[in-house]
């Protein structure tokens, strides 16, 4: 399996870090690539509740991903799975996995994403 791990340093309290992960008003704040808006963002936040978030880069092209949430623990940790919709060959599905942790100044965000070669059927 091949993963990705990245440790950020965020300067908020991990309960407000959550938040922006989690809900609609948050994603909106942060999500993308670029500059380009948020379009939609959807979240049930709730071991097997959903998300979807469409948003548009500044080239003009859409992109939309969803998942299942796997656990929720605020305002410490939370995995998901994660999927590309509308790509012909989307590689399947993801795990993504959050841990928060407190620290000097703010929050210590570790970001783990792998791929679990998980095909729609």
């Amino acid at each position: 399996m091949t993963s990705l791990t990245l440790v950020r340093r965020i300067a908020a309290r991990p309960s407000i870090v959550f938040e922006a992960l989690t809900t609609p008003e948050g994603i909106a704040q942060w999500w993308g690539p670029d500059a380009g808006p948020v379009l939609m963002a959807e979240t049930d936040v709730r071991i097997g509740g959903r998300f979807k978030v469409r948003f548009r880069m500044l080239d003009g092209t859409e992109h939309e991903s969803s998942g299942e949430y796997l656990e929720v623990k605020p305002p410490e940790r939370l995995a998901m799975t994660w999927r590309w919709l509308g790509l012909e060959d989307d590689g399947g599905e993801s795990r993504i996995e959050i841990d928060l942790r407190p620290v000097n100044g703010g929050t210590e965000l570790v970001f783990i994403a792998g791929a679990q070669g998980v095909k729609a059927g």
